[in-house]
């Protein structure tokens, strides 16, 4: 881990982008359209885009279940959508902390699952820092401000390896226009 802090070159970005997905249960969509604005500038309806979602895409011979309808989203189905927008994206399981801290130090961005299993609960958000004593900083679509959330490093640990340490990460970035 860092002694120092770390922050993505996209946060500002990221944050001005953000969109805030109310009472619904759509921080997947929400947390996409966000960074397809973010970077791509693509103006995407992110409850439009629930909608979408929620019906199965087929990639060649590939059916893509992208979400349960009006509720959960797969981490695949994130990367569906972001490698149909120009993105190159990926997801991970098991992932580490310090593939984390590369992610902001590389000028890549992550995607991260974070919930509980009792009750069930899961909520994916966008990495923009790292501090040593605030923690793990997201651009989070349940907050109304625009403004990183800080999640101290004991109770994000917790939540991540409850969802089997799950993680978007999205490259070549570097040269798209900030």
């Amino acid at each position: 881990m860092p002694t120092t802090e770390l922050y993505s070159i996209f946060t500002e970005q990221i944050l001005y982008a953000l969109q805030y997905q109310g009472s619904s249960n759509d921080c997947g969509p929400y947390i996409t359209a966000t960074l397809l604005k973010a970077i791509q500038h693509l103006e995407i309806d992110p409850a439009e885009l629930a909608r979408q979602m929620n019906t199965p895409n087929r990639r060649g011979w590939k059916l893509v279940i992208r979400r349960v309808p009006n509720w959960a989203t797969f981490p695949w189905g994130i990367t569906d959508v972001l490698n149909a927008n120009g993105m190159t994206a990926e997801w991970h399981i098991c992932s580490t902390s310090t593939e984390l801290t590369e992610t902001l130090r590389e000028d890549r961005l992550g995607l991260i699952f974070s919930g509980t299993w009792q009750p069930l609960r899961s909520h994916v958000m966008l990495l923009v820092g790292w501090h040593y004593q605030k923690g793990w900083g997201f651009a989070n679509t349940q907050k109304r401000i625009r403004e990183i959330d800080w999640v101290d490093d004991i109770n994000f640990q917790k939540q991540w390896r409850a969802m089997g340490r799950m993680r978007i990460e999205v490259k070549d970035l570097t040269r798209r226009t900030l």
